[in-house]
């Protein structure tokens, strides 16, 4: 009798159940070295400003009318950018809620500041290029942060 062949069991195909969406970090990695840097900047300008700016010695800088005022919103927000950049890094290591505020609250102050010094220049016709600049790079910071972390909140305690 000719050899009986068994019936072939139906084949099984196996789907990959779907895994969740894990969202990267490489950005938090990077962030904190950039806020690092960018203190350390502001840290120096500061410092070679604590004598005179651009020659004049800085108590009288602040008193100039109007001009005098951005000087100092420009020279205190400067010094409130470092701590909001010292505080945000040790937040973020940390992986703290607080943290990426602190960053929001930075690139906000960014802007407001610029803004306010961009007023003040234009009225005395000074060069205005570098402060837009600022207030688009602040603003573009401030947007990319907003996304990044509005998608990570879970990750922050």
């Amino acid at each position: 009798p000719a050899a009986q062949t068994p019936p072939q069991a139906g084949a099984y195909q196996t789907v990959a159940s779907p895994q969740p969406m894990q969202l990267g970090t490489k950005w938090l990695t990077v962030l904190p070295i950039l806020l690092g840097i960018g203190a350390v900047f502001n840290l120096i300008s500061i410092i070679s400003l604590m004598d005179t700016l651009d020659g004049i010695p800085l108590g009288f800088a602040f008193s100039l009318p109007t001009i005098g005022p951005a000087f100092a919103v420009a020279f205190f927000a400067t010094i409130a950018l470092i701590v909001l950049a010292v505080v945000s890094i040790i937040l973020l290591v940390r992986r703290k809620k607080a943290g990426y505020l602190c960053v929001y609250a930075l690139y906000a102050l960014q802007i407001l500041a610029n803004i306010i010094v961009l007023f003040a220049y234009l009225d005395f016709g000074m060069e205005v290029v570098s402060i837009i600049l600022s207030i688009l790079i602040g603003a573009v910071m401030l947007a990319i942060n907003v996304v990044y972390f509005g998608k990570r909140k879970q990750l922050f305690s």
